[in-house]
Order: structure tokens, then C-alpha cells, then sequence
């Protein structure tokens, strides 16, 4: 999934009923024949059909991108995309929690292979950029894919959202895979944890759902949270992509512009989007969480 679910954002129907159609709101998806493409067309009565021929076997999370191309000319609403991304899912099974953890099982074996590009490779990256610390908040966490990969290495894992329905299925799903994470409801504006309380702190695709100053705020409560790292990763974007939920675009020179006033340590690299790593420097003090 393109970004994660951040304030503003539709909160995902999940569970879908189980069967072949789901409806949510504005949005009517259908379950086809196998293999039939992904359509969505605007109905005479306003709502959004979707039509699919997805099944559970081999859905993962590059149906973001699938989804995205269907819905262009006929809403940019995220609200619209939320439910549509959640009825797909649901529908590709006639047991929804089957179809649910299906998802889950192929896109963490996605991240796994390197031959596969996507949003994998973000997640690649983070872990390779988070490795050898001893614990990890997964702020702005979504689905919660970063912190199922991180714990199933071995790296305990806060998965930390503003989105109760996220965090339930990625509870859901830790528990059913036997990968322990623990799930964080995180207030709006609040520290998510006490002052260095974790080594590192990881917030992939989260900052672009933000306003600037609301973005700069929760990076200030990410370096307090974290004991030694922060990692960031943005997409590089012409334009914000509302139907992800997007709200700004982050360059080269903003992300540099971020860590120049932060007395931190700091570089930006260029993979699969825009990336800022902060390491905290010796002897910085304490604080709090503010």
C-alpha cells in the first residue's frame, strides 16, 4: 500500500463481508471470473463499481498501483480508494479472513525478493537501514508490514498508528502468523512512546500525508522517541496523489531542509522515492517528548 493511514485518511472497512460483492458507502466492488481486469466506472446513481478477477492466491500490495490506474478519471477521493482496496481484498475469497491473511503472507514473501520491485523495495531498504538496532517504532505504521518483518528477523517491533481499524488487523494478523508485535493507538499530536524509549524510529511514506507543520512535529516526536536512528522515506511525486491520501510533496531539498536544523547527523539518499536518516549524536541530551 502506498502510504499509510494518517489523520485524515478514511479509516479501511476491514474485514470485507465474505462472497463475491461488497458494498461500503459510495463504493460497490464484485468479485468476477478469474482473471477478468480490474474496471471501476462511475454508476448512473453516483456510487463507484469496481469489478474484479482477483483471487486470493496471488494479491498482494501492488494492487494499490492496479487500483490507482482503474480509478483515474473517475474519483481521486481517498475515502473512495480505502473502501475499494478493501473490498477487493475481501472479495478475493469466500472467507474474508482467509483472504485478509492471504494478502499479508504475499506481500511479506514479496518483500523478500529482491527480484521484485514495488514497495518492497522500501521495505528492503528500511530493514537493511534499521538493522543491528534493538527495537523499532513503526510510526505511521498502516497495515503494519515493516513491523511483521522486523519481528519475524528477530527485532521487536512497535507498530504505531492514528488508525484503530489498521491496528486491529495487524494485531489480527501478528497473531495468526506468530510474529509478535505490539500494536500502538497513537492521539493525534501526542508522543506515541516516552523519550528514548526505542532504539530507532522508522516512518515510511507517512510525511507526504501531512501538512508541514504537522509533519515537522511528528519528526520532532520521532527523534525524542528514538535512542539512536530515525528513518525516513518519502515518494518523490510532480504532484500530491489525493486518491493515496497524499497531501504534499517532498523533493531532495526538502527532505535535506528537515535534517539541516535538527543538530542531528544527518544524510538523504535517493532509492525508490527520497530517504532521510538522522542518527542522534553522543552525548545529545535527554529530554522529553513534547
Amino acid at each position: 500500500m502506498t502510504g499509510p493511514m494518517m489523520p485524515g485518511a478514511a479509516t479501511f472497512a476491514m474485514p470485507a463481508p465474505g462472497g463475491r460483492r461488497y458494498a461500503a458507502g459510495e463504493v460497490v466492488v464484485e468479485r468476477e471470473a478469474d482473471g477478468q481486469p480490474l474496471q471501476a466506472v462511475r454508476r448512473n446513481d453516483g456510487r463507484v463499481q469496481v469489478r474484479h478477477g482477483f483471487g486470493s492466491a496471488g494479491l498482494d500490495d501492488d494492487l494499490a498501483e492496479a487500483l490507482a490506474g482503474a480509478l483515474t478519471g473517475v474519483s481521486t477521493d481517498h475515502g473512495v480508494f480505502a473502501r475499494a482496496f478493501a473490498g477487493v481484498v475481501g472479495t478475493s475469497d469466500p472467507d474474508p479472513d482467509r483472504a485478509w491473511l492471504s494478502f499479508y503472507r504475499n506481500t511479506l514473501a514479496r518483500a523478500d525478493d529482491p527480484a521484485r520491485a514495488g514497495y518492497g523495495q522500501v521495505h528492503r531498504r528500511a530493514i537493511a537501514l534499521l538493522e543491528g538496532h534493538s527495537t523499532v517504532l513503526d510510526l505511521g505504521c498502516g497495515f503494519g508490514f515493516l513491523a511483521l518483518l522486523l519481528a519475524r528477523g528477530g527485532t521487536p517491533c512497535v507498530a504505531a498508528d492514528v488508525d484503530p481499524g489498521v491496528l486491529r488487523m495487524a494485531a489480527a494478523v501478528s497473531e495468526a502468523l506468530g510474529v509478535p508485535v505490539q500494536a500502538l493507538l497513537v492521539e493525534p499530536g501526542g508522543p506515541p512512546l516516552r523519550a528514548r524509549s526505542v532504539d530507532a524510529v522508522a516512518m515510511l511514506h507517512v510525511l507526504e500525508h501531512l501538512d508541514a507543520e504537522a509533519g515537522a512535529a511528528l519528526l520532532r516526536q520521532a527523534m525524542c522517541v528514538a535512542r539512536r536512528r530515525v528513518v525516513v522515506a518519502v515518494p518523490y511525486e510532480a504532484t500530491p496523489t489525493a486518491l493515496f491520501g497524499h497531501r504534499r510533496t517532498l523533493d531532495r531539498a526538502g527532505l535535506l531542509a528537515l535534517g539541516a536544523p535538527t543538530g542531528w547527523h544527518y544524510r538523504v539518499e535517493d532509492y525508490c522515492g527520497g530517504w532521510l536518516i538522522l542518527d542522534r549524536p553522543a552525548g545529545s541530551g535527554s529530554g522529553e517528548c513534547g
